[in-house]
């Protein structure tokens, strides 16, 4: 819901798709509400505007408004997709009209600490699990149950320090015991021979008895980028890559 937006025209709300088909949209839909009414319950046909009017009844629009916490005035977007696409177009259309409607104060630095990431994510175009962060993230003890049965419910030992919706830093608990890492391998597919070719080496040195161990790292320049109120984080690196990681001061790679 986009606070006190009801009054957008054409021009506007196609601003709003745009950005969402450069997240991975296909587009949106938008329910306009009239702040000539006090409430949502005085709706009526003649209160709402919608590209999707005729499939929209009034006691669809107030159910929708309801379960959205719409006020009179407000616009209401409707993004109609995967779990994974729907949440990335709409984290990025939060944040970029958080900062137009000015939402948020941008002197403040508000922090917090993501975990409970998931071990594993669904890639619809290999029909396969792969892992999230990488494959030797360590599983959570009570989530082991569902490695084999349920690899989407498993939860894994990984955390990210983020300020102000950008990620500072991110860390992990790594995997320590040969079973684990086989079972993990497993599950995204690997076969005992691309375990043996590629990670036999860390394997046997798991059986000597690895200790448990983890770490995170801090992206400086992205902090410097955070104090500095700058929106890109190439107008704080002194020499910073293209898009297509070229270098055109030294004009590197030059071949």
């Amino acid at each position: 819901v986009l606070p006190g937006c009801g009054y957008f025209a054409r021009k506007q709300t196609d601003e709003l798709i745009e950005l969402a088909k450069s997240n991975g949209g296909k587009g949106l839909v938008f329910i306009s509400i009239d702040n000539e009414i006090n409430s949502i319950e005085e709706l009526s046909d003649k209160n709402y505007r919608s590209p999707i009017k005729k499939l929209l009844s009034v006691e669809a629009v107030k159910s929708i408004s309801n379960v959205t916490n719409a006020k009179p005035g407000d616009l209401i977007v409707i993004v109609a997709d995967d779990y994974k696409v729907a949440n990335n177009v709409l984290s990025n259309l939060r944040t970029e009209m958080g900062k137009r409607l000015k939402l948020y104060d941008t002197s403040e630095f508000s922090f917090v600490w993501v975990d409970n990431f998931p071990l594993f994510e669904w890639d619809d175009k290999e029909s396969a699990w792969s892992a999230m962060h990488h494959v030797f993230s360590a599983p959570k003890q009570e989530d082991l149950e569902y490695l084999e049965k349920d690899p989407g419910k498993v939860r894994a030992e990984l955390y990210d320090l983020v300020c102000n919706g950008h990620e500072l830093g991110s860390g992990s608990i790594r995997i320590h015991d040969r079973r684990t890492q086989t079972r993990v391998f497993n599950v995204i597919g690997y076969t005992k021979k691309d375990i043996d070719e590629r990670f036999r080496h860390l394997l046997d040195a798991f059986d000597y008895g690895a200790p448990p161990h983890g770490g995170m790292g801090l992206g400086l320049d992205r902090l410097i980028m955070i104090l500095g109120g700058e929106d890109n984080i190439r107008e704080v690196i002194a020499f910073p890559k293209t898009q297509a990681a070229s270098d055109p001061l030294f004009d590197a790679p030059s071949f």
